[in-house]
């Protein structure tokens, strides 16, 4: 979503909690998300591709998977930067100069802008439910998006980020 004149909060801040995948109740983390079905209302729409509580038909996985990694109708970047030379800010920067015809959802929670486009305070609030998301945040943040991901129902998810494969730091002394 490119910017405007200016970057409105999502009407209502994005979903209600009933509206969220789980029913804001502490329902089962299977249970499928209440925006699934039809005649929902406000929320995000989920088109039967991204049921996560229905597996895809015989011989339609692979090629679910294919087009959702690389060739996504949308996607999400968690943790956009609005700094492009940082690791974390070029994906929407890459995406813009590639020529990316699909939605790009920048996620931010400490800006409404990034790049000079409209960033989105998490996933929950997002119009939709992406297809993709790319998670660019530092490491301590990241178990915590892919954990929304699966919540949103989201069918892809691919993480940047340091720190995985570093060893601990030894105490400071030593």
């Amino acid at each position: 979503m490119r910017r405007s004149d200016a970057c409105p909060p999502p009407p209502g801040g994005g979903r209600s909690a009933a509206q969220r995948p789980g029913g804001g109740d502490g329902g089962a983390a299977r249970d499928p998300p209440p925006y699934a079905g039809e005649g929902q209302g406000a929320g995000h729409p989920s088109p039967d591709h991204l049921r996560w509580s229905d597996p895809p038909p015989a011989g339609e996985g692979k090629e679910r998977l294919r087009q959702v990694l690389f060739s996504p109708r949308s996607v999400a970047l968690i943790g956009q930067s609005n700094d492009p030379g940082k690791t974390a800010g070029r994906p929407l920067k890459f995406l813009r100069q590639a020529g990316y015809a699909g939605r790009v959802y920048p996620v931010n929670a400490r800006r409404r802008e990034v790049l000079g486009e409209c960033a989105w305070p998490s996933l929950e609030a997002l119009p939709e439910v992406p297809e993709h998301a790319y998670v660019v945040t530092p490491i301590d943040g990241v178990m915590e998006a892919i954990e929304a991901c699966g919540r949103a129902g989201v069918a892809v998810a691919t993480v940047l980020t340091d720190g995985f494969a570093e060893p601990p730091s030894p105490p400071p002394g030593r």
